[in-house]
Parts: C-alpha cells; sequence; structure tokens
C-alpha cells in the first residue's frame, strides 16, 4: 500500500476522507453529507483507507512516536551533535511539559485516526449495502483493528485517556472524561475480537487478500490475531497471549526471511519468501518522496554524513546523528550474531560528503568502545532519487509473535504449536546464533528480554518491554534519580486541557 495520505476533517458535518496512491487512486474529496455516501464500493474503500493516516504521519510513527519511545529507554543516548539535542533530550531527562509542542501533537493524531475508525464503523453499518456486502464487512473489521491500535499506543504513551467509541455529534460531547486503564483495554481487546471474526456480527479480516498488489499495508486475520496476543502479553494473560499468537504461527502464512537483513531490503518488501506473506505481520507503508519516507536512516547517522546513495537525489539527506546506541547494547550481541553487523553502523563507513564527494570515507565521531550509530534502515538497494529511505516501518515482525509466545509459555500459559525453546531459536537461529535448552523459568525469561532487546533495535519495543515488565525504573535511575510512578507516561497537552473541561493531567506531571 504505497500511498499518499490526504488526512481527513470531521467538521460541522463536512467530511474528507484519506485517500492512497496504490489501492486508492482519486484524490480525496469532500461531501457535505453522508446520507447515501457509504453505499458503493469506492466510497467504503476511501472510509476503510481514512483508518491508516496516522502510520504516515509526521506525528505518529514517521517521526514524533519514534521520538517518544527511542528517547525514554536506556539503550540510547542523544547524540553529541544531535540536529534536535534540545528538542530530545526533553524527552531523555523526562523533564517534560503539557506545552511542549514538540510531542504534544501526537495525541491529536492519534484522535484523528481514531476518529476515521469511528466513521467508517459508524456509518457503514448503518447504511443499506446495495453493491459489496465483502468490502462493506472488510471495511469495518479494519477500522475496529487500526482503533484497537491506536488506543492500545494511546493507554501506553498517556495512560487514562478518553475513550471515543463514536463520532461526535455535537460540541458538548467533545468535553469527556478519562476512561480507567482497564476500560480501555476491554476496548481494545473487543474491536480485535471483531476483527478476528469472533462476533456474529462480522466475518473478520481476511488472512490474506485476494489480490495483495493492491493492497499491501492493510490489516488481515494474521495482524489483528498477533495484535490481540501482544495486548494479553502486556496485560499478563498469558494464556491468551499464547493461544493468539500460536493461532498466527499455525496459519503457515509468515515465516523469518533466511538472514536478518533479508527482511530490511526494499526489494523483499510486500513479498513472500518460504510463506505466503513473509515475515512482515503488518507495516506502515513509506515511500521515496519527500516528507513521505522513512526518516530513521537519516536521524539516526552522524551529523552532516551522507551515507551512498545519497547522489541519487535530494541534498538534504544528510545524516542528523539524534540518537546513538550504548556500547552496551552493541556488546550485548554475541560474537557471530548477524544482527550486530547489520544493526550498527562500522567505525569506518561510506560518506559522499567526505574527501570532495562520492567514494569518500568518514569515521564516525564518537568514541565506539561507548557509542554507536545505528545503520539499521539501510538504503543498500533502493536505486531511485529520495528525499527519504523508502523502506516500511516495520510495526509486527513475525519474530515478534515468536518471542511473544515464547514469553506467554514461559510464564504459564498453554504450549500449542511450539515449544517455547523452539519458538526462541527460530529467531536465534536465523541471527545465526545457538540454541537454547534447559533454562529455568527465570533464566528462559531473562533470554526472551535479551533477546527481545537485540532483534527489535530500533523498532519502537524497547520503552515499551521494559515499562510492561517493571524494568524502566531501574534502567533510567543514573540519570532520571527523581523518577516516580506515572512519569513513564507522557503529560497531556495542555491545549486539550484547556478545551476539555473533564480532562485532568496526568499525576505525575501536576
Amino acid at each position: 500500500m504505497r500511498y499518499k495520505i490526504y488526512i481527513s476533517l470531521l467538521i460541522a458535518g463536512t467530511i474528507f476522507f484519506a485517500s492512497c496512491e496504490e489501492f486508492l487512486e482519486e484524490k480525496t474529496t469532500g461531501i457535505e453529507t453522508t446520507e447515501g455516501y457509504y453505499t458503493t464500493v469506492e466510497n467504503i474503500v476511501t472510509a476503510a483507507n481514512a483508518c491508516y493516516t496516522v502510520l504516515r504521519s509526521s506525528q505518529g510513527y514517521r517521526f514524533d512516536v519514534g521520538m517518544i519511545l527511542e528517547s525514554r529507554h536506556s539503550d540510547f543516548e542523544i547524540g553529541p551533535n544531535a540536529e534536535l539535542r534540545s528538542q530530545l533530550l526533553t524527552l531523555y531527562n523526562y523533564s517534560l511539559s503539557s506545552t511542549n509542542g514538540s510531542y504534544s501533537g501526537t495525541w491529536n493524531t492519534y484522535y484523528s485516526g481514531i476518529s476515521h475508525c469511528n466513521a467508517a464503523i459508524d456509518n457503514i453499518k448503518n447504511e443499506p449495502i446495495g453493491t459489496d456486502k465483502t468490502t462493506a464487512a472488510r471495511a469495518i473489521a479494519q477500522a475496529h483493528c487500526m482503533r484497537a491500535y491506536y488506543y492500545f499506543d494511546l493507554v501506553r504513551i498517556y495512560g487514562e485517556v478518553p475513550l471515543r467509541l463514536h463520532l461526535t455529534s455535537d460540541v458538548s460531547s467533545l468535553d469527556m472524561a478519562k476512561s480507567s486503564i482497564d476500560e480501555i483495554y476491554a476496548s481494545i481487546i473487543s474491536d480485535l475480537k471483531f476483527a478476528c471474526g469472533e462476533t456474529s456480527e462480522n466475518p473478520g479480516l481476511p488472512a490474506q487478500y485476494e489480490t495483495d498488489a493492491d493492497n499491501h499495508g492493510r490489516t488481515t486475520l494474521g495482524f489483528a490475531q498477533a495484535l490481540l496476543a501482544k495486548v494479553y502479553l502486556f496485560r499478563k494473560d498469558w494464556n491468551n497471549a499464547a493461544k493468539y499468537a500460536d493461532m498466527v504461527i499455525k496459519s503457515g502464512k509468515y515465516a523469518l526471511w533466511p538472514s536478518f537483513k533479508d527482511y530490511f531490503y526494499i526489494k523483499n518488501e510486500n513479498k513472500p519468501n518460504s510463506a505466503p506473506l513473509g515475515e512482515a505481520v503488518f507495516e506502515a507503508q513509506l515511500n521515496n518522496d519527500l516528507g513521505d519516507g522513512n526518516y530513521y536512516t537519516t536521524a539516526c547517522l552522524p551529523r552532516g554524513s551522507a551515507v551512498p546513495p545519497t547522489n541519487l537525489g535530494w541534498d538534504g539527506a544528510w545524516g542528523k546523528g539524534n540518537w546513538v546506541a550504548k556500547g552496551e547494547l552493541y556488546r550485548a550481541f554475541e560474537n557471530g550474531d548477524e544482527r550486530r553487523m547489520f544493526t550498527f553502523l562500522p567505525d569506518s563507513f561510506p560518506d559522499n560528503n567526505a574527501n570532495g564527494g562520492a567514494g569518500g570515507y568518514s569515521k564516525v565521531d564518537v568514541d565506539t568502545s561507548k557509542y554507536r550509530y545505528i545503520y539499521k534502515y539501510r538504503l543498500d538497494d533502493q536505486t531511485t532519487p529520495w528525499g527519504n529511505n523508502m523502506s516500511n516501518l516495520p510495526l509486527m515482525r513475525y519474530s515478534d509473535v515468536l518471542l511473544i509466545y515464547a514469553e506467554a509459555v514461559n510464564e504459564g500459559g498453554t504450549q500449542g504449536t511450539l515449544s517455547k525453546f523452539d519458538a526462541i531459536n527460530i529467531v536465534r537461529g536465523r541471527a545465526k546464533i545457538g540454541d537454547l535448552a534447559g533454562l529455568s523459568q527465570t533464566d528462559f525469561r531473562e533470554a526472551v528480554y535479551k533477546e527481545r532487546r537485540l532483534e527489535f533495535v530500533f523498532e519502537f519495543q524497547r520503552f515499551y518491554d521494559l515499562m510492561r515488565t517493571g524494568r524502566l525504573k531501574d534502567a533510567i535511575k543514573d540519570r532520571v534519580p527523581n523518577f516516580k510512578d506515572g512519569m513513564e507516561f507522557l503529560p497531556i497537552p495542555q491545549s486539550e486541557l484547556d478545551v476539555n473541561k473533564k480532562l485532568v493531567q496526568n499525576p505525575a506531571w501536576q
């Protein structure tokens, strides 16, 4: 789904829906009323497409969410010459403010995505469908799945938030108090079960779309099940976490690429490997247009460097140097682990901004015994001019499903298709390191934590893993000695407190 999103607007009865380049060709159109709108396949698909807007927003995963998540755990530091050093240090040091605009836009962006989902859910089901009932049912299921995804992020980023499950009908309904974390998770689980086809209302998402080329990036049954497994992992519901992860494993739709680096090559995006859907369970689909690409290639490279193929186009692609990985993370990889070789920039690297242009080399500007630059989202096989890297952002990989399953079974969940050792060793085997066997429950738990740390460097997982396992406070105690419970959640933006009189600030930031 290589698409350009045209953000929808839902104000005073006027609706603008997002559109997509591949699976929706025409541009967004405005309509004055919803009556009769949802009776054509074209408009139903448009409504479904609008549910994905957050994934490519600069205030979503393309930038702000990555900034929020990767600046607040213990494996990275802010680069010494970082382009956004002062901005990132407020997150790194937990010196947060409700008026800081650098990260407050994330709240609005997520609720915009939720509004799109609510529009699809409320309107499509209330129209007499005279066209394609399968398309309508799938659109509603996609909306439920994406709404669950957005609330899962919101509840982990902000904690308690208002739970808006329908379109806002009038100005008075804009004021809404927070729902409890338990209530939010109950809604997330309900939405995902709907998307899995576990209600009589809807058959749910397909395991695979009939025409894959037109549907890359859409939610599938496998993603809904995998996300449900992760939600249950956060809730420490080990049986259900193992159960839903096992459903994905048993489906046979997914498999790891033979080599870790294979997953990150652009040529392999949205492609099958030994399984029909490859390794990507869900990705944000990006392209190489300026402002629509993967920002994290340049964000993680040394400031001012130009790793090839920047000579292909836009000269604003030079490295930003925003984050560096600590030496402890680099040394945590076992000898021979191919993930280490592929995840980090070497001491000396090709730099088209060195020695007079293409063909030059540079040394990194940090002590590599202490720090390493990250070069996971590579440009190796990009051959077109670019504004940012066109590689997709992984939001759920099959290796994640395997490790969710391994952890859940270790904690007491019922074993399904694989043993917990089988599951973790599939991930380790692909990394070219030895199998584990005979570990105690405690030792296996630590092994899973470590495997997740190494497998998902800069994939927006580490902060959440530390938070859900109760290890965050200890991990950052040296730099944030005054950390207290609740500081893992961002402050609610002051702009939201001003317009929603029923909202109260998160306790840690009052």
